[in-house]
């Protein structure tokens, strides 16, 4: 990594477009200092270099994990965290940095993609961060009510009443039914497609988009391999403790 400070940015953000996102999370637009490099603009404008690096490193180090099932050694509310840890990603900083690579084309851009893209992101932003905040407030609050009533083996009339309301199964059945988020997206661009005679950002721009719909639907695939599985066990349980208080047979 240190060998690249010194290459110009636009060269570093063609031959791997991850670096871009990188770079927005220290407050830099590559695309407004393509012609210099990361060591100068370091200088410049107090630039972390330690954490430049340490931010590009973890760029790989958070895709090792390949297979959802890996997750499966795990409790229902760590594998929770981990896909909370992503909702903050996706929503905080993977969106922003979209938001502002379509914001800074050029409004008299002839070019269909990038109008469309202006008029249609801030849509599909809003709608894709309420679906987040939903699932926070409703599907993980649910979940968390249900371990604590399985960790004290008392299930509260609260409880019970959310039981009543929703059920894993309904949730699943939902999500199945709410996976392709990025459908929208996908046919105003294309299917990403960009030609060898784009500009630099719409090609990190279309590579982003991509690699955020890949990433998508390894969250789905966790949530509906691993967590609802999980989800559903815990479901059971507390239906068991509450079948037990009752003394059902």
């Amino acid at each position: 990594m240190i060998n690249k400070l010194h290459i110009p940015i636009k060269e570093l953000v063609a031959a791997d477009p991850k670096l871009g996102f990188v770079l927005h999370a220290q407050g830099i637009k590559f695309y407004e200092h393509a012609d210099s490099t990361v060591a100068a603009i370091s200088s410049k404008y107090a630039f972390n270099l330690k954490q430049f690096i340490s931010q590009a490193d973890w760029q790989y180090q958070y895709q090792l994990v390949k297979d959802p099932l890996t997750l499966n050694k795990h409790t229902a509310l760590h594998v929770m965290d981990y896909l909370s840890f992503m909702h903050r990603l996706f929503v905080k900083e993977k969106l922003p940095y979209f938001s502002s690579i379509i914001q800074d084309f050029n409004n008299t851009s002839d070019d269909k993609r990038i109008t469309d893209l202006k008029w249609a992101f801030p849509y599909f932003q809003e709608d894709f961060v309420h679906h987040i905040f939903e699932e926070e407030d409703h599907l993980f609050a649910y979940l968390r009510q249900l371990a604590k009533g399985l960790e004290e083996n008392k299930i509260s009339s609260k409880l019970m009443m959310e039981m009543e309301r929703c059920s894993i199964k309904e949730y699943s059945l939902h999500h199945l039914l709410d996976d392709d988020e990025m459908a929208g997206i996908r046919s105003l661009t294309n299917q990403y497609t960009h030609l060898p005679s784009d500009s630099l950002e719409l090609r990190v721009l279309f590579f982003e988009l991509r690699e955020f719909e890949k990433e998508l639907n390894f969250h789905a695939r966790i949530e509906n391999e691993v967590l609802f599985p999980k989800a559903l066990t815990m479901e059971n349980g507390v239906r068991t403790v509450i079948c037990k208080s009752r003394n059902c047979n």
